[in-house]
Protein backbone atom coordinates (compact mmCIF):
# COMPACT_ATOMS: atom_id res chain seq x y z
CA UNK A 1 0.00 0.00 0.00
CA UNK A 2 1.05 3.60 -0.83
CA UNK A 3 1.22 6.04 1.19
CA UNK A 4 0.84 10.16 0.35
CA UNK A 5 2.50 13.15 2.30
CA UNK A 6 2.85 16.62 2.24
CA UNK A 7 5.96 17.60 3.99
CA UNK A 8 6.63 20.97 4.86
CA UNK A 9 10.19 22.78 5.89
CA UNK A 10 9.89 26.70 7.23
CA UNK A 11 13.06 28.37 6.29
CA UNK A 12 13.69 32.55 7.15
CA UNK A 13 12.46 33.59 4.13
CA UNK A 14 11.31 30.57 2.54
CA UNK A 15 9.07 27.87 3.27
CA UNK A 16 9.50 24.55 1.35
CA UNK A 17 6.80 21.92 0.22
CA UNK A 18 6.92 18.65 -1.21
CA UNK A 19 4.43 15.89 -2.33
CA UNK A 20 5.38 12.40 -2.02
CA UNK A 21 4.29 8.67 -3.11
CA UNK A 22 6.21 6.86 -0.68
CA UNK A 23 9.19 8.06 -0.94
CA UNK A 24 9.02 9.40 -4.78
CA UNK A 25 8.20 13.01 -5.04
CA UNK A 26 5.60 14.55 -7.11
CA UNK A 27 6.24 18.07 -6.26
CA UNK A 28 8.55 20.23 -4.82
CA UNK A 29 7.79 24.10 -4.88
CA UNK A 30 9.76 26.87 -2.42
CA UNK A 31 7.60 29.49 -1.69
CA UNK A 32 9.57 32.44 -1.00
CA UNK A 33 8.45 35.31 1.39
CA UNK A 34 9.28 38.96 1.04
CA UNK A 35 11.20 39.65 4.43
CA UNK A 36 10.03 43.26 4.63
CA UNK A 37 6.34 41.60 4.56
CA UNK A 38 7.41 39.02 7.28
CA UNK A 39 9.44 41.66 9.33
CA UNK A 40 5.35 43.36 9.87
CA UNK A 41 4.61 40.10 11.86
CA UNK A 42 5.58 41.54 15.28
CA UNK A 43 6.93 37.40 16.03
CA UNK A 44 7.73 34.78 13.75
CA UNK A 45 4.51 32.34 15.10
CA UNK A 46 2.49 35.17 14.16
CA UNK A 47 3.14 34.81 10.39
CA UNK A 48 1.58 31.04 10.61
CA UNK A 49 -1.45 32.52 8.77
CA UNK A 50 0.39 34.42 5.52
CA UNK A 51 2.41 31.47 5.44
CA UNK A 52 -0.61 28.36 5.70
CA UNK A 53 -2.17 30.77 2.94
CA UNK A 54 0.89 30.74 0.72
CA UNK A 55 1.33 27.12 0.89
CA UNK A 56 -2.64 26.24 0.16
CA UNK A 57 -2.09 28.36 -3.25
CA UNK A 58 0.65 26.66 -4.18
CA UNK A 59 -1.40 23.87 -3.66
CA UNK A 60 -4.16 24.53 -5.63
CA UNK A 61 -1.53 26.00 -8.45
CA UNK A 62 -0.36 22.42 -8.68
CA UNK A 63 -4.11 21.25 -8.47
CA UNK A 64 -3.96 19.14 -5.00
CA UNK A 65 -6.01 21.64 -3.04
CA UNK A 66 -8.06 18.40 -1.96
CA UNK A 67 -9.31 16.60 -4.78
CA UNK A 68 -6.45 13.81 -4.23
CA UNK A 69 -5.95 12.60 -0.38
CA UNK A 70 -3.20 12.84 1.38
CA UNK A 71 -2.53 10.63 4.43
CA UNK A 72 -0.14 12.57 6.17
CA UNK A 73 1.51 15.93 6.74
CA UNK A 74 4.81 16.40 8.79
CA UNK A 75 7.35 18.99 9.40
CA UNK A 76 10.52 19.26 11.47
CA UNK A 77 10.78 20.21 15.11
CA UNK A 78 12.16 23.73 16.31
CA UNK A 79 15.63 22.11 17.55
CA UNK A 80 14.78 24.55 20.75
CA UNK A 81 12.38 22.39 22.03
CA UNK A 82 15.00 19.65 22.66
CA UNK A 83 12.89 16.82 22.59
CA UNK A 84 14.65 13.20 21.76
CA UNK A 85 14.87 12.15 18.17
CA UNK A 86 12.06 10.64 16.93
CA UNK A 87 8.56 11.30 14.94
CA UNK A 88 6.04 12.82 16.99
CA UNK A 89 1.96 12.96 16.99
CA UNK A 90 1.10 16.65 16.49
CA UNK A 91 -1.88 16.68 19.26
CA UNK A 92 -2.93 19.64 21.65
CA UNK A 93 -0.39 18.20 24.15
CA UNK A 94 2.58 18.54 21.73
CA UNK A 95 1.51 22.08 20.56
CA UNK A 96 0.86 22.84 24.33
CA UNK A 97 4.55 21.71 24.89
CA UNK A 98 5.91 23.65 22.03
CA UNK A 99 4.30 26.87 22.80
CA UNK A 100 5.67 26.07 26.87
CA UNK A 101 9.06 25.30 25.97
CA UNK A 102 10.78 27.03 23.12
CA UNK A 103 13.11 29.90 24.49
CA UNK A 104 13.44 31.90 21.86
CA UNK A 105 11.36 31.84 17.88
CA UNK A 106 12.98 30.41 14.98
CA UNK A 107 10.74 29.46 11.87
CA UNK A 108 10.70 25.43 12.73
CA UNK A 109 8.39 26.61 15.28
CA UNK A 110 5.72 27.38 12.61
CA UNK A 111 6.60 23.54 11.58
CA UNK A 112 3.77 21.83 13.38
CA UNK A 113 0.96 24.23 13.66
CA UNK A 114 1.41 24.74 9.82
CA UNK A 115 1.03 21.02 9.58
CA UNK A 116 -1.74 20.62 11.65
CA UNK A 117 -3.34 23.24 10.24
CA UNK A 118 -3.42 21.49 6.86
CA UNK A 119 -4.04 17.94 7.58
CA UNK A 120 -7.39 18.89 9.78
CA UNK A 121 -8.97 19.69 6.77
CA UNK A 122 -7.59 16.64 4.98
CA UNK A 123 -8.73 14.00 7.33
CA UNK A 124 -4.59 13.25 7.68
CA UNK A 125 -2.12 12.61 10.03
CA UNK A 126 -0.48 15.85 11.45
CA UNK A 127 3.21 14.22 12.53
CA UNK A 128 6.72 16.31 13.74
CA UNK A 129 10.30 15.30 12.79
CA UNK A 130 13.05 16.12 15.27
CA UNK A 131 16.54 14.88 14.21
CA UNK A 132 18.75 17.67 15.73
CA UNK A 133 21.79 17.66 17.42
CA UNK A 134 22.52 18.96 20.96
CA UNK A 135 25.98 19.48 22.71
CA UNK A 136 24.92 16.34 24.78
CA UNK A 137 25.32 14.16 21.41
CA UNK A 138 28.88 16.30 20.86
CA UNK A 139 32.45 14.66 21.93
CA UNK A 140 32.61 17.37 25.08
CA UNK A 141 35.66 18.82 24.52
CA UNK A 142 34.43 20.60 21.19
CA UNK A 143 31.49 22.24 23.13
CA UNK A 144 34.46 24.36 25.19
CA UNK A 145 34.29 28.17 24.11
CA UNK A 146 36.43 30.12 26.56
CA UNK A 147 33.91 31.32 28.74
CA UNK A 148 32.44 29.16 31.25
CA UNK A 149 29.13 30.51 30.95
CA UNK A 150 28.95 29.91 26.67
CA UNK A 151 29.35 26.81 25.41
CA UNK A 152 29.20 25.87 21.65
CA UNK A 153 26.67 23.11 20.21
CA UNK A 154 23.04 24.23 20.63
CA UNK A 155 20.61 22.05 19.57
CA UNK A 156 20.74 22.42 15.59
CA UNK A 157 18.48 20.40 12.87
CA UNK A 158 20.29 18.00 10.86
CA UNK A 159 17.96 16.37 8.68
CA UNK A 160 19.36 17.39 5.39
CA UNK A 161 23.47 16.10 6.98
CA UNK A 162 21.75 13.03 7.62
CA UNK A 163 19.96 12.64 4.47
CA UNK A 164 23.60 13.00 2.33
CA UNK A 165 25.17 10.38 5.12
CA UNK A 166 22.90 7.68 4.37
CA UNK A 167 23.25 8.55 0.30
CA UNK A 168 26.99 8.54 0.07
CA UNK A 169 26.88 4.99 2.69
CA UNK A 170 24.59 3.58 0.53
CA UNK A 171 26.56 4.67 -2.72
CA UNK A 172 30.04 3.57 -1.48
CA UNK A 173 28.82 0.15 0.16
CA UNK A 174 29.10 1.36 4.02
CA UNK A 175 27.33 1.01 6.73
CA UNK A 176 26.44 4.77 8.28
CA UNK A 177 28.34 3.73 11.77
CA UNK A 178 31.20 2.53 9.83
CA UNK A 179 31.42 5.68 7.88
CA UNK A 180 33.85 8.68 8.58
CA UNK A 181 33.08 11.52 6.80
CA UNK A 182 33.04 15.44 7.05
CA UNK A 183 29.08 16.97 5.49
CA UNK A 184 28.71 20.97 4.59
CA UNK A 185 25.33 21.37 4.50
CA UNK A 186 25.40 24.69 2.53
CA UNK A 187 21.82 25.95 3.04
CA UNK A 188 19.67 28.88 4.23
CA UNK A 189 22.30 28.07 7.31
CA UNK A 190 25.67 26.71 6.96
CA UNK A 191 26.55 23.27 8.80
CA UNK A 192 29.24 21.53 8.60
CA UNK A 193 30.16 18.50 10.88
CA UNK A 194 32.43 15.51 11.05
CA UNK A 195 30.92 12.09 11.79
CA UNK A 196 32.21 8.75 12.80
CA UNK A 197 30.68 6.05 13.88
CA UNK A 198 27.39 6.85 13.43
CA UNK A 199 27.55 9.98 15.39
CA UNK A 200 28.29 13.70 15.10
CA UNK A 201 31.51 14.24 17.16
CA UNK A 202 32.13 18.02 15.94
CA UNK A 203 29.63 20.73 14.54
CA UNK A 204 29.55 24.28 13.17
CA UNK A 205 26.59 26.40 12.99
CA UNK A 206 26.84 30.06 11.08
CA UNK A 207 23.93 31.14 13.88
CA UNK A 208 27.41 30.67 16.55
CA UNK A 209 30.53 29.65 14.71
CA UNK A 210 31.96 28.75 11.15
CA UNK A 211 31.65 30.49 7.68
CA UNK A 212 29.07 33.07 7.42
CA UNK A 213 26.18 32.10 5.36
CA UNK A 214 23.46 33.42 3.14
CA UNK A 215 21.97 35.50 5.80
CA UNK A 216 23.66 34.54 9.19
CA UNK A 217 27.27 36.28 10.36
CA UNK A 218 28.92 33.03 11.26
CA UNK A 219 31.97 33.78 13.59
CA UNK A 220 32.65 37.44 14.38
CA UNK A 221 34.94 39.19 16.39
CA UNK A 222 33.06 38.86 20.02
CA UNK A 223 35.16 41.91 21.84
CA UNK A 224 33.48 44.52 18.89
CA UNK A 225 30.00 42.93 18.66
CA UNK A 226 30.13 43.71 22.82
CA UNK A 227 30.99 46.93 22.19
CA UNK A 228 28.36 47.30 19.45
CA UNK A 229 25.73 45.85 21.66
CA UNK A 230 26.21 48.73 24.07
CA UNK A 231 26.62 52.18 21.66
CA UNK A 232 23.12 52.47 21.71
CA UNK A 233 23.04 52.54 18.39
CA UNK A 234 21.09 49.09 17.85
CA UNK A 235 18.18 47.63 20.43
CA UNK A 236 19.20 43.88 21.26
CA UNK A 237 16.47 43.04 18.74
CA UNK A 238 17.64 44.74 15.91
CA UNK A 239 21.40 43.87 16.77
CA UNK A 240 19.81 39.34 16.78
CA UNK A 241 18.39 40.57 13.61
CA UNK A 242 21.65 42.14 11.95
CA UNK A 243 23.50 39.17 13.49
CA UNK A 244 21.11 35.89 12.58
CA UNK A 245 18.50 37.45 10.00
CA UNK A 246 19.85 39.81 7.60
CA UNK A 247 23.59 39.30 8.30
CA UNK A 248 25.91 37.09 5.98
CA UNK A 249 26.38 36.91 2.26
CA UNK A 250 23.37 39.71 2.60
CA UNK A 251 24.59 41.86 4.68
CA UNK A 252 27.37 42.81 2.02
CA UNK A 253 25.54 42.35 -1.15
CA UNK A 254 21.76 43.04 -0.17
CA UNK A 255 21.01 39.58 -1.74
CA UNK A 256 20.70 36.37 0.02
CA UNK A 257 20.48 34.42 -3.64
CA UNK A 258 24.29 33.15 -3.94
CA UNK A 259 23.38 32.16 -7.47
CA UNK A 260 22.83 36.41 -7.77
CA UNK A 261 25.90 37.21 -6.12
CA UNK A 262 27.85 34.84 -8.04
CA UNK A 263 25.98 35.91 -11.35
CA UNK A 264 27.47 39.46 -10.36
CA UNK A 265 30.65 38.36 -10.15
CA UNK A 266 30.73 36.82 -13.54
CA UNK A 267 29.31 40.23 -15.35
CA UNK A 268 32.24 41.79 -13.50
CA UNK A 269 31.45 43.21 -10.36
CA UNK A 270 34.53 42.86 -8.34
CA UNK A 271 33.08 43.65 -4.59
CA UNK A 272 30.58 40.28 -5.47
CA UNK A 273 33.54 38.13 -5.78
CA UNK A 274 35.07 39.13 -3.36
CA UNK A 275 32.54 38.60 -1.03
CA UNK A 276 31.70 34.75 -3.11
CA UNK A 277 35.24 33.61 -3.17
CA UNK A 278 35.29 34.58 0.90
CA UNK A 279 32.47 32.80 1.68
CA UNK A 280 34.18 29.41 0.15
CA UNK A 281 37.30 30.65 1.83
CA UNK A 282 35.54 30.20 4.88
CA UNK A 283 33.83 27.62 3.90
CA UNK A 284 36.78 25.44 3.22
CA UNK A 285 38.47 26.35 6.16
CA UNK A 286 35.88 25.27 8.51
CA UNK A 287 36.04 21.41 6.23
CA UNK A 288 39.97 21.63 6.93
CA UNK A 289 38.95 22.00 10.79
CA UNK A 290 36.73 19.41 10.56
CA UNK A 291 39.43 16.94 9.32
CA UNK A 292 41.02 17.71 12.32
CA UNK A 293 38.47 16.15 14.64
CA UNK A 294 38.60 12.65 12.00
CA UNK A 295 42.64 12.79 12.36
CA UNK A 296 42.73 13.20 8.62
CA UNK A 297 41.19 9.71 8.51
CA UNK A 298 38.10 11.02 6.11
CA UNK A 299 36.35 8.51 3.74
CA UNK A 300 34.84 11.37 1.82
CA UNK A 301 33.94 14.88 2.06
CA UNK A 302 30.08 15.50 0.86
CA UNK A 303 28.96 18.77 0.06
CA UNK A 304 25.10 19.42 -0.18
CA UNK A 305 22.69 22.21 0.88
CA UNK A 306 21.52 24.81 -1.94
CA UNK A 307 24.57 26.37 -2.31
CA UNK A 308 25.99 22.63 -3.72
CA UNK A 309 23.91 23.84 -7.08
CA UNK A 310 26.24 26.16 -8.39
CA UNK A 311 29.29 24.89 -9.54
CA UNK A 312 31.38 28.14 -9.30
CA UNK A 313 30.93 28.19 -5.66
CA UNK A 314 31.79 24.35 -5.48
CA UNK A 315 34.70 24.36 -7.33
CA UNK A 316 36.06 27.14 -5.27
CA UNK A 317 35.79 25.59 -2.06
CA UNK A 318 37.18 22.33 -3.60
CA UNK A 319 40.68 24.17 -4.71
CA UNK A 320 41.00 24.26 -1.11
CA UNK A 321 40.13 21.11 0.40
CA UNK A 322 41.72 18.67 -2.47
CA UNK A 323 44.42 18.05 -0.06
CA UNK A 324 41.83 16.16 2.38
CA UNK A 325 41.42 12.36 2.27
CA UNK A 326 38.75 10.36 0.67
CA UNK A 327 36.19 10.95 -1.94
CA UNK A 328 34.65 14.51 -2.93
CA UNK A 329 30.96 13.87 -3.00
CA UNK A 330 28.53 16.54 -4.05
CA UNK A 331 25.09 16.22 -3.95
CA UNK A 332 22.91 19.39 -4.80
CA UNK A 333 20.36 20.63 -3.39
CA UNK A 334 18.24 19.57 -0.13
CA UNK A 335 16.68 16.05 0.77
CA UNK A 336 15.32 16.98 4.53
CA UNK A 337 11.49 16.47 2.80
CA UNK A 338 12.07 13.42 1.30
CA UNK A 339 13.93 12.60 5.15
CA UNK A 340 10.89 13.16 6.39
CA UNK A 341 8.44 11.66 4.23
CA UNK A 342 10.53 8.35 4.56
CA UNK A 343 9.88 8.91 8.61
CA UNK A 344 6.39 9.63 7.70
CA UNK A 345 6.06 6.60 5.27
CA UNK A 346 7.62 4.10 8.42
CA UNK A 347 4.61 5.39 10.72
CA UNK A 348 1.97 5.15 8.27
CA UNK A 349 2.74 1.46 7.41
CA UNK A 350 3.69 0.40 11.01
CA UNK A 351 6.97 0.40 11.03
CA UNK A 352 7.28 2.79 13.78
CA UNK A 353 4.92 4.25 15.71
CA UNK A 354 5.02 7.98 16.41
CA UNK A 355 5.23 9.31 20.58
CA UNK A 356 3.07 11.06 21.99
CA UNK A 357 2.86 14.07 24.28
CA UNK A 358 0.23 14.58 26.92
Amino acid sequence: MSFRVLVLFPGEAATRIGLFTDDTDSMRREIRHDKDELSGFRTITGQWGHRLRAIEESLAAFGQAGDSPIDAVVSPVCPSLKLPGGIYAVNPGFLERAKRSAPHECPLDLGPVLAEALARPRNAVALAVTSSISSDELEPFSTVTGLPELSFGRATETLNIQAALRRFAGEAGLRVSGASVIVADLGENFLICSCSGGRVLDLSDSNERGPFSLSKSGSIPATRLVSMAYSGMWSIGDLANNVNVRGGLESYTGSDDLNDVIERYEDGDAFAGIVARNLAYQTAQEISAQATVLQGKVDAVILTGICAENALFIELVMERIRWIPGKKAVYPGEDDLRSMAYFAVSVLSGGGEAITLE
